[in-house]
C-alpha cells in the first residue's frame, strides 16, 4: 500500500519573509533543515517553548515553509516528523520593493532521482 501525500503549500514571498522574522521560526527552520525530527525535539534543541513551538510549527506548515516528513512510534506513540522545504532564504531591498528568493531543499527521493540520474 503506498501512501499519497498531498500537494505542498505554494511558497509565497510573504512567507518567506514572515518565516524568517521571527527568532523561534528562524531556529525551526535550522533544526528541520538538516533532518526529519519530532516536535519534541524541535522544542529540546530550540528552547523554543511547547505551546510557542506547537504554534510555530503549525504556522510554518500553513505557510508552505515546513512539512510532515513521515512518522516514528515513540513510546507506544505515533508522531509526525517535520522537514524544511527552504534551503535557502534571502529578501532584499532594491529602491523601495522588498523582494524574496528562496531554493528548495531536494527531498531524500528528488535526491536519489538526480544522482541515480546523473550516473546514466
Amino acid at each position: 500500500m503506498t501512501s499519497i501525500r498531498p500537494e505542498p503549500t505554494p511558497i509565497t514571498p510573504e512567507a518567506v519573509i514572515q518565516g524568517i522574522e521571527n527568532p523561534h521560526d528562524r531556529r525551526i527552520l535550522a533544526v528541520t533543515q538538516t533532518r526529519a525530527v519530532t516536535a519534541q525535539e524541535i522544542i529540546e534543541e530550540t528552547d523554543v517553548p511547547r505551546s510557542s513551538a506547537y504554534r510555530r510549527i503549525d504556522q510554518l506548515q500553513e505557510w508552505g515553509l515546513i512539512e510532515v516528513a513521515g512518522g516514528v512510534m515513540r513510546e507506544g506513540h505515533p508522531m509526525d516528523t517535520y522537514r524544511a522545504r527552504v534551503e535557502l532564504a534571502q529578501v532584499t531591498i532594491e529602491e523601495g520593493d522588498v523582494n524574496a528568493t528562496w531554493r528548495l531543499l531536494e527531498t531524500p527521493e528528488e535526491r536519489l532521482h538526480r544522482l541515480w540520474t546523473s550516473l546514466r
